[in-house]
């Protein structure tokens, strides 16, 4: 039957903070209520023993680290110890550069809670990142401090007329008290780039070429256009289309 998240059973949750609204007492950050949940999250939201959750790679540092510093601690007043990580896939083999953030929570009683004996020294050397994507330490980058505050307090003043994050890209928060540290990259391992993924040309089936006579018809439906339209109200609006990246990759807007 189709999992229910939410239930009990399940102890492991994965969170894309694209889709999630983490905390419903004060709004957040507009990059998390992408979908806001119709019912705030309840106590069967707080009994997972682990989530995963992932965003942008640029998450600690957004809104001079303001945006993080409310999902890390509305995550611990939930009874979270929290790590997180920002990896390059690039960094460790991967045929792609792609940065992301990728956070893991441990609630607490939970059997990797109890394993966390120094903070510091799990973000290091001894956490579940630190040891799938291991690192070494940027000299003099080490962040020790602790969020203070109502989760609304941290939304107004964290970090205020501060540019720069106090978050780096690897860390742990646990009851607040922040460990943060800058990354290089210590891997050694099988590198895979793109050309190896790359099949000759001679071995792809004739179905996956595009015919001369096809092709204006795919650069029109791939590319930019600006189409006017009526709704049955009798607004008039313009689909925009609008190439990003490549003409594979775009993006469709509503324009009044």
């Amino acid at each position: 039957g189709k999992m229910n998240f939410f239930s009990p059973r399940v102890n492991l949750m994965w969170i894309n903070f694209s889709f999630l609204l983490i905390s419903t007492t004060v709004p957040l950050p507009n990059f998390l209520c992408m979908t806001v949940l119709s019912t705030p999250i309840d106590s069967n939201f707080v009994s997972k023993s682990c989530i995963v959750c992932d965003s942008g790679g640029g998450l600690p540092a957004k809104q001079s680290g303001r945006d993080f510093a409310i999902i890390l601690a509305s995550l611990s007043d939930l009874g979270y110890t929290v790590e997180w990580r920002v990896i390059n896939a690039a960094d460790y083999g991967m045929p792609q550069r792609r940065r992301r953030t990728y956070i893991l929570g441990y609630l607490e009683n939970s059997n990797v809670f109890h394993k966390i004996e120094d903070p510091n020294e799990w973000m290091l050397y001894d956490g579940v990142m630190a040891k799938a994507f291991p690192f070494e330490a940027k000299k003099d980058t080490l962040s020790v401090f602790k969020i203070d505050g109502s989760i609304k307090d941290i939304s107004d003043k964290f970090n205020k007329n501060t540019k720069e994050s106090p978050f780096g890209d690897a860390g742990i928060i646990s009851q607040r008290n922040v460990y943060s540290v800058d990354t290089i990259p210590n891997y050694s391992g099988t590198t895979i780039t793109l050309g190896d993924n790359i099949v000759d040309e001679s071995l792809i089936p004739e179905e996956f070429f595009i015919t001369p006579e096809e092709l204006p018809k795919w650069e029109y439906e791939k590319g930019a256009k600006k189409i006017e339209r009526t709704t049955k109200t009798d607004l008039n609006i313009s689909f925009r289309k609008v190439e990003r990246h490549s003409p594979i990759t775009s993006n469709v807007l509503l324009v009044p």
